[in-house]
């Protein structure tokens, strides 16, 4: 990003306060999510800069602007955007900006009209009034689209950015790294305790949704339950839960306010690693799997769906488990087994008594409260 620092101005200051405010109390975890993504990419940036990898350094700063944009122009801090801009607006300025458009938008029709009245043209000029009458139409428009141009993209716009990617590492390192807030009362506490817990309810939640959707699980996502350890952002997915579920159940009534702001600072790195994966996973799908894994994969999906819609008497039962059970045998990397499909709550239940218990895989511990809320 622009490292170019933000221009001294109050109303600037108090704006960079209310995103700060906005990322560290929304309470949609997506805003505080990508608030971490743009620090860890920002640590990415340093960390390229100390290695001899020009094409690592652009990649990293490439990740930086697009975390800081998605940010950016997020509709949770629309409001305050326009404030934003607002506040950079002055009046007597933009009043002389409109004089000169609009004394630069009258000169081509002024220049027409005095050609065609004031000046009697030789016949052999004809074609002039012409490309003067074309000219006299399209200034105004080049009049507008400069001062569009000229303000959308002036010093008010580009600091926006700015803005946002500060506030995010203040929302950030502000909660873990800085004391606590004076004055914190027992009430507040709490309610920020039961929020680190509600964290990972909801991440838990999360997962469990992911579990239980056949066609994510099998086909479009299974990069998530990657049992390999060699896809990053699923690695540092599990971590991060684990870690939040340490930091959560640490905390009692008695805890202080640093520790559960660590804990609400972990559930944040907790979020924005889930996204990550969940959006790596949703773009590689199946392509990374073998050949024989990913076809696998894709029958067990439709198999599974046509599972969904039988009964415990359905005549072609049989080989329904035997088909699944054959692609189970030849699925190695991702975490996939009977219990899974015996848990959709989808299956008939005299039907899911038919199921074989055995597993494939190793489930973890997270995946199967999730699964079960």
């Amino acid at each position: 990003m622009d490292d170019k620092p933000i221009r001294a101005d109050p109303a600037r200051a108090e704006i960079l306060a209310q995103v700060t405010k906005r990322i560290r109390t929304h309470p949609d975890p997506l805003l505080r999510a990508r608030a971490v993504q743009i620090v860890l990419a920002a640590d990415g940036v340093q960390a390229s800069g100390s290695l001899a990898d020009p094409r690592g350094a652009v990649i990293a700063h490439n990740e930086l602007r697009r975390r800081v944009y998605e940010l950016a122009t997020s509709t949770e801090l629309a409001d305050l955007k326009q404030d934003f801009h607002r506040s950079g607006q002055h009046p007597a300025r933009h009043v002389g900006d409109l004089a000169f458009y609009g004394l630069f938008g009258l000169s081509g029709p002024a220049a027409y009209l005095l050609s065609a009245f004031a000046f009697e043209l030789p016949p052999s000029l004809n074609g002039f009034s012409i490309v003067a009458m074309v000219m006299a139409a399209l200034t105004p428009i080049a009049a507008y689209w400069s001062y569009y141009t000229l303000h959308s993209s002036g010093p008010d716009a580009r600091d926006w950015p700015c803005i946002v990617e500060q506030a995010a590492h203040a929302a950030y390192t502000g909660r873990e790294d800085q004391p606590p807030i004076d004055g914190d009362d027992d009430g507040d506490l709490a309610r920020r305790r039961a929020d680190a817990a509600r964290a990972l309810e909801d991440l838990l939640a999360a997962w469990g949704h992911y579990k239980l959707d056949t066609e994510a699980w099998y086909l479009t996502k299974p990069l998530l339950h990657d049992t390999t350890g060699t896809v990053a952002t699923t690695v540092a997915y599990n971590t991060a839960m684990a870690d939040l579920t340490a930091a959560v159940e640490a905390l009692h009534e008695d805890s202080p306010a640093i520790d559960v702001d660590r804990a609400l600072s972990v559930a944040d790195r907790a979020w924005a690693a889930w996204y990550d994966a969940n959006d790596h996973a949703a773009t590689v799908g199946l392509d990374d799997r073998s050949p024989t894994e990913r076809a696998a994969l894709q029958r067990l999906n439709t198999l599974v769906a046509r599972l969904t819609h039988s009964s415990a008497n359905d005549p072609e039962l049989a080989a329904l488990k035997r088909g699944i059970t054959l692609c189970l045998d030849r699925i190695h990397t991702v975490s996939v087994s009977w219990a899974d499909i015996a848990a959709l709550p989808v299956l008939d239940n005299h039907l899911i008594r038919q199921l074989p218990t055995g597993t494939i895989g190793d489930d973890s511990t997270h995946s199967d409260e999730g699964a079960t809320r």
